[in-house]
């Protein structure tokens, strides 16, 4: 998995969004609207090898925890990808969280819960070989799961909470951005990527 960072600031508000690849079985569709894409499935998955280079370069120089590696750090690459604009224009409210994230391949995980979830996102920043499945529709569950993993998730307790769902691969081999619903059951399966949340503005889940 990987250690964890919770900067103490306040929500700030980011003028960004997402255009991204994925597929029922390959991750790798296009969509005409990333925030559709996203409510419809749950996930938006984009390839882009400059967010690679930066999240590799930031692991190999022991830099990924500093303060300053916030959203904003990756702000000039996020603006130039239309999908993140659109995405990201919806969900402007940056929370204060950060992860630095690695694999969580045995099982499937969620950050949140159906009852108590935010009209939010998780956006991961994928360094390169970075592979992974969503299972697509699983946010629109309605099933809490009591308990927390040892890093801090909710994992699905055994297949009849997730085998109604279609799987979605992702394979970024020069990284890329994966966004989440906080409900979304997905894994991990290799790779490193620094983890953010942001919000939407209205009551819109």
């Amino acid at each position: 998995m990987a250690s964890s960072e919770h900067p103490g600031s306040q929500a700030t508000k980011v003028s960004l969004s997402i255009n991204a690849h994925t597929e029922e079985t390959t991750a790798s569709s296009t969509s005409s609207s990333s925030l559709q894409f996203f409510e419809e499935h749950g996930y938006f998955c984009q390839p882009n090898a400059d967010i690679g280079a930066l999240i590799e370069k930031l692991y190999d120089e022991k830099r990924a925890g500093d303060q300053d590696v916030n959203l904003a750090y990756f702000a000039s690459v996020l603006q130039s990808i239309d999908s993140m604009t659109e995405l990201l224009g919806q969900y402007p409210n940056v929370r204060p969280f950060k992860e630095l994230w690695g694999i969580v391949p045995r099982s499937y995980y969620s950050w949140d819960n159906p009852s108590t979830t935010k009209n939010g996102m998780i956006i991961y920043l994928l360094g390169p070989k970075s592979k992974g499945t969503c299972l697509d529709g699983s946010h629109l569950r309605r099933d809490d799961v009591k308990g927390l993993g040892d890093d801090h998730t909710i994992h699905a307790p055994n297949n009849k909470w997730t085998d109604r769902f279609s799987k979605a691969e992702y394979d970024q081999v020069d990284g890329g951005i994966l966004c989440v619903h906080p409900v979304l059951w997905h894994k991990t399966e290799s790779g490193r990527s620094i983890v953010f949340g942001a919000k939407r503005n209205d009551n819109k889940r």
